[in-house]
């Protein structure tokens, strides 16, 4: 099981950096973009509130406002509860996504991998509930009408992403997905997703004989950590991908692209050494790692058709090209207090100086965390 700490962001070599969430249990997750000049993949690291459980009894206050509520390391967007009475409430968790993108394009599968067992994510559209209305009633009780909805952009449908609740357990969870984009799709076009709780509203307290909570109670998805049910106003990049498809894909003359393996990525903490490994490496080419400050959107042309320059170049770093077209490069941090918080970009990029192909890979995007020791 992978460090709960982790908190790292992987972007494809045509996307947009940046997803990343508060820490916890992670979530490896990895997008596909099949088009017909290629497929477009993009894996991102997904941290969450690490629980003992993956449900959670939580009471709203009466007369509360609503809005954002901190709940151990994560905010939730919980509808306003004007009534006099609490509303009793269980939190989901290992939560599903809601997912928005474009109308001709089409998610057409996905599998997952949990501690608990493997197999299909389990997707639907239609109408997503984002929130409830509730108003006191005449026996003493609350009213709750699940009115409030998840609002795609105009020209873009809304996918729901989940798991079965047998092999919600703790620890990672490995997702991955494909979106199928037709021809004639050759453009910039985003993908977007909203990490949600699901929140399933319980019988509420009150004098006298409230009235009972139909079955099944009802239920809806409030948006955690800054995001919204208003697809529209999700403008942060940390929650939405950006996919050039408008050119060929960026790859070697044998067809490498150059990218990242999350899966045998590391911690990186202060005082630990980190490890950043390549995939995908034509061994024909030279390899090497550049590591810069700031991320370049969406990118600066450089190289082969279709390969852009994604970060600052301010220091590189040759690297050894297996047979087997991989390559792990030891990073050392620095037992310093001040690093944390530091967000730094490393590109993998790869020369044939014979040749002059120069293929411009994928990009991470690390954030130092403080050293953390579980006992």
């Amino acid at each position: 099981m992978r460090p709960s700490n982790a908190r790292i962001v992987l972007t494809s070599l045509m996307a947009l950096p940046l997803m990343s969430f508060k820490c916890g249990s992670n979530t490896s997750t990895t997008t596909e973009v099949v088009t017909p000049s290629g497929t477009v993949k993009n894996t991102t690291e997904v941290t969450k509130p690490t629980t003992p459980k993956h449900k959670l009894n939580f009471t709203q206050p009466p007369e509360h406002p609503g809005g954002p509520i901190t709940i151990g390391e994560t905010t939730i967007t919980l509808p306003a509860n004007p009534t006099t009475h609490s509303i009793p409430m269980v939190l989901e968790f290992y939560d599903p996504l809601v997912m928005q993108i474009p109308l001709d394009w089409t998610l057409t599968g996905g599998t997952y991998t949990t501690s608990g067992g493997s197999g299909n994510i389990t997707i639907s559209q239609g109408r997503i509930p984002s929130g409830a209305t509730y108003s006191d009633n005449a026996y003493g009780g609350v009213n709750v009408v699940v009115d409030q909805f998840f609002v795609p952009e105009p020209g873009y449908h809304l996918y729901l992403l989940d798991i079965p609740e047998a092999h919600k357990t703790g620890g990672n969870i490995d997702v991955s997905w494909t979106i199928e984009a037709p021809v004639g799709s050759q453009r910039v076009d985003t993908v977007k997703l909203v990490p949600t709780f699901k929140t399933v509203v319980k019988a509420p307290g009150g004098t006298g004989n409230p009235i009972p909570i139909p079955y099944p109670p009802p239920f809806f998805y409030a948006p955690i950590d800054g995001t919204t049910s208003i697809l529209a106003n999700l403008t942060d990049p940390r929650f939405a991908w950006t996919y050039d498809l408008s050119g060929p894909l960026c790859s070697s003359p044998a067809g490498n692209s150059p990218t990242f393996d999350l899966a045998n990525g590391s911690t990186w903490q202060i005082n630990q050494t980190s490890v950043v490994s390549c995939i995908d490496l034509d061994t024909s080419m030279a390899g090497a790692l550049i590591l810069g400050a700031t991320p370049y959107q969406p990118g600066i042309p450089y190289g082969n058709p279709g390969c852009k320059l994604s970060v600052s170049v301010d220091q590189t770093y040759p690297l050894v090209v297996s047979s087997d077209g991989t390559s792990d490069f030891s990073v050392s941090v620095p037992n310093d207090p001040g690093l944390v918080d530091a967000v730094v970009y490393w590109q993998v990029a790869q020369t044939n100086s014979g040749t002059g192909d120069v293929v411009m890979g994928s990009t991470i995007k690390v954030r130092i965390e403080p050293l953390v020791i579980t006992r």
